[in-house]
């Protein structure tokens, strides 16, 4: 069962107290937090090793908690920031593993291809993320900031939900105006607006 996220002004309060140097702080959103962030991963990579998901959540706190301040409330809450990061903590990891298991196995082998994560619609933002990393200096926030700026307010919307981690229909439906449409309807025109959004996103990081 998924486990549901604090109200936003929870977790602005435990990020203010954790900039604060609040002792207790860190301990409360660790237990709210650590079982939500695993219960997302599991949910996106249900055949990846349990011991990675855990490590990956535990690692994206600590990673948190060491530089609070490398996270912007302005741009998410505290929550889907965390779940970002532990996706792309565990991505990484991911892709140690298929590295070290290509020197072992081929790569078509049955067993490795099972390993693999099926793309969860939200593939591109995680490949935008590798490439800043790899190629660019610039913060994150910076880059989405600026792209916000080429994008109309429908697609920053899209754009928002994508980062987020959301993946049901009907909430990309409600922000394009569809909500009264055929759920096929819906599915189709959902679908070509996220095509068109990760575009934008490959394109816009091959400029940078």
């Amino acid at each position: 069962m998924f486990q549901s996220e604090p109200s936003s002004q929870w977790q602005s309060q435990q990020h203010h107290r954790i900039l604060n140097g609040d002792v207790t702080a860190f301990a409360e959103l660790c237990e709210q937090a650590l079982p939500h962030l695993i219960s997302f991963l599991r949910r996106q990579f249900s055949n990846a090793d349990p011991h990675l998901l855990e490590s990956a959540a535990v690692d994206c706190l600590l990673n948190y908690q060491s530089k609070p301040t490398q996270y912007d409330p302005d741009q998410l809450a505290l929550f889907p920031f965390l779940r970002m990061a532990a996706r792309g903590d565990l991505l990484n990891a991911l892709d140690s593993q298929r590295r070290e298991e290509r020197r072992l196995v081929n790569i078509d082998d049955d067993y490795v291809q099972q390993r693999l994560p099926a793309d969860d619609g939200i593939t591109a933002v995680a490949e935008f993320d590798e490439w800043l990393q790899q190629h660019t200096d610039v913060p994150r926030k910076e880059i989405l900031r600026a792209l916000y700026a080429k994008l109309d307010q429908t697609d920053r919307q899209i754009l928002r939900l994508i980062l987020e981690g959301v993946r049901e229909t009907s909430q990309f439906a409600l922000v394009m105006g569809l909500e009264n449409e055929e759920a096929q309807t819906q599915r189709e025109a959902v679908k070509r607006a996220k095509d068109r959004i990760k575009k934008q996103l490959r394109r816009f990081g091959k400029q940078l």
